[in-house]
């Protein structure tokens, strides 16, 4: 189950990458950016106190969309710099692999001053990832995947997720969250 979830995740972040590089170039005008991150920062609020709400003990506060509200800005400073952003993904990859890069003792001391749990619904650590987001900004800015597609329906389907992935993330959540609940309910638990 783990190495699905990694690969998962490894998939997720290298989109987040693509994502965050397509969405760069539509963004770059710095009000554009701001209100984009304003409105990122907002859902993850909501979605920290809703969770606050919901599971008072495992309550998010880093999950993956406060990590793209913060990995946003932080790809948007690499755009104009793609061969950095490769090294300094490379670097945190590694860096995480070999013990040198981790955030472990800001996470325990939060865990002890600042009450937040050990264990979370939904929980992304900034390394590695940030590190795979730089990657993907490499690889859109060298277009090392580029592929020509006509456009049709199915095409036009999928841009259209794609431009509307927030709100879908937003609306599928209490959708599965409530299937689980029922499930949970059904089974006794």
């Amino acid at each position: 189950m783990e190495n699905i979830q990694n690969n998962y995740r490894e998939q997720l972040f290298i989109g987040c990458g693509h994502e965050q590089l397509f969405g760069i170039s539509k963004i770059y005008q710095q009000k554009k950016l701001a209100k984009a991150v304003a409105k990122l920062f907002a859902v993850s609020l909501f979605i920290t106190l809703g969770s606050l709400f919901m599971h008072p003990s495992t309550w998010v506060y880093f999950g993956i969309i406060h990590f793209i509200t913060l990995a946003l800005p932080i790809s948007v400073i690499f755009v104009r710099a793609p061969n950095v952003a490769f090294v300094i993904g490379i670097a945190c990859i590694v860096g995480y692999a070999i013990g040198i890069v981790n955030l472990t003792p800001i996470w325990e001391w939060s865990v002890l001053h600042l009450g937040i749990p050990t264990r979370t619904v939904d929980l992304v650590s900034f390394f590695p990832w940030i590190g795979v987001v730089l990657i993907g900004v490499f690889v859109m800015h060298k277009a090392l995947f580029q592929i020509k597609v006509k456009s049709n329906r199915v095409l036009n389907k999928l841009v259209f997720l794609g431009q509307h992935s927030l709100l879908i993330y937003l609306i599928h959540q209490p959708i599965l969250y409530g299937l689980f609940g029922l499930a949970d309910m059904m089974l006794g638990r």
